[in-house]
């Protein structure tokens, strides 16, 4: 994938998610293709490699689309605190 380039190839994510999501692609031209998405999260647990301490607690809205990702309502806890 370009848009992530191998970014999270070593993240893990665990807890209670729910991903609604719209997928176009126009039949005469797949590379058109839009998604549309939000990733809902309910005690959720991110860790964005093995090395790193995880993000716990995660709870609100990640939105995405072909052109990026963005977190406004997004909530969680880091090292404890």
């Amino acid at each position: 994938n370009d848009l992530l380039d191998g970014l999270l190839a070593d993240s893990r994510v665990m807890g209670d998610w729910t991903v609604p999501i719209t997928l176009q692609i126009p039949l005469d031209n797949a590379d058109d293709a839009q998604v549309q998405g939000l990733i809902q999260m309910k005690d959720g647990k991110f860790q964005f490699m093995p090395e790193a301490p995880p993000l716990t607690a995660l709870k609100g809205e990640l939105a995405f689309n072909e052109k990026g990702v963005s977190a406004q309502t997004l909530t969680g806890r880091l090292l404890g605190g």
